[in-house]
């Protein structure tokens, strides 16, 4: 995509490949914004979805609990198990 160009450019020609390449940017951010924002979205309508089906069967949200792995959790040390147990 870059080129390495043979001669020195221009202040003109830098102008121009510089407007170019910001054009360029502000179209890719744009349509960054655009899939963002639809994510978003899609984000919490699946967020709304879960907590009306753990409102209406919570039997469902407490077996999913339970089958969740839970690598997300830390580590208990040995002392904080004893002092729970204590």
């Amino acid at each position: 995509m870059t080129e390495t160009p043979t001669a020195p450019q221009s202040p003109e020609e830098m102008l121009e490949n510089f407007r170019a390449q910001q054009k360029q940017t502000g179209e890719r951010v744009q349509q960054l914004t655009a899939e963002l924002d639809r994510n978003k979205e899609l984000f919490l309508k699946l967020q709304g979805a879960i907590e009306g089906i753990e409102l209406l069967h919570p039997e469902a949200a407490k077996t999913e609990e339970a089958t969740a792995p839970t690598a997300a959790a830390p580590e208990a040390s040995p002392a904080a198990v004893t002092e729970a147990v204590s």
